[in-house]
């Protein structure tokens, strides 16, 4: 199958975990606990089995970060490269923005920048909701209620964040995952914020 620039290869491990419930609730609940205490009843011999599966489950979440990451590369970076935008470095960030392996794994991505001009900020996010494929979101202060722009809509669970609607980004069967309708709209947001930024006040 022909890719484009916009298809992200999922593994086949982070495939699973997206594709299949049971996989999910296994995977979640070993790194909810990172496992500090062994199951009950747990033999000698069941115990190298245990620790690859322990290991398993950690890929799952990097190759998770991974995507991310790229995706983050993909939608945000080249439209943001070269402007008015400054990307604050990981240090910068608050504590519960640092992608730490566990915040990126329960929160999501978050990319922060910085406008050089006035010093408004401009929060990015990435993150995956299982029913909706991953969701692109962003956050800037302050703002208009009307000035969303088109294919945004307010986040439900954080009404500081625009999000895109659910699944625009869905991964095909092939374990392909198509982001060029996030890569589009993230254009069209910029787009619109930098208007707002030209237009007198």
């Amino acid at each position: 199958m022909k890719t484009s620039r916009h298809d992200l290869k999922l593994s086949d491990p982070l495939h699973d975990y997206l594709q299949h419930p049971s996989t999910r609730h296994a995977v979640d609940a070993l790194l909810a606990h990172e496992l500090e205490h062994l199951a009950v009843g747990m033999q000698w011999d069941e115990l190298i089995n245990h620790c690859n599966t322990l290991i398993l489950a950690h890929q799952i979440r990097n190759d998770y970060l991974e995507v991310l990451l790229k995706a983050s590369k993909r939608i945000w970076k080249p439209l943001i490269k070269g402007t008015i935008w400054r990307e604050l470095s990981i240090g910068e960030l608050p504590p519960e923005q640092q992608p730490s392996p566990q915040n990126v794994w329960t929160q999501g991505l978050f990319r922060c920048f910085i406008n050089r001009d006035n010093g408004q900020p401009l929060t990015t996010l990435l993150s995956w909701h299982q029913g909706e494929g991953l969701v692109a979101a962003f956050s800037i202060e302050p703002r208009d209620i009307h000035d969303i722009p088109p294919g945004w809509e307010i986040d439900g669970q954080d009404s500081r964040y625009w999000r895109t609607q659910p699944g625009l980004a869905e991964y095909h069967h092939s374990s392909l995952l198509d982001i060029s309708s996030l890569a589009g709209l993230a254009e069209t947001a910029i787009t619109a914020l930098s208007q707002a930024e030209i237009e007198p006040s």
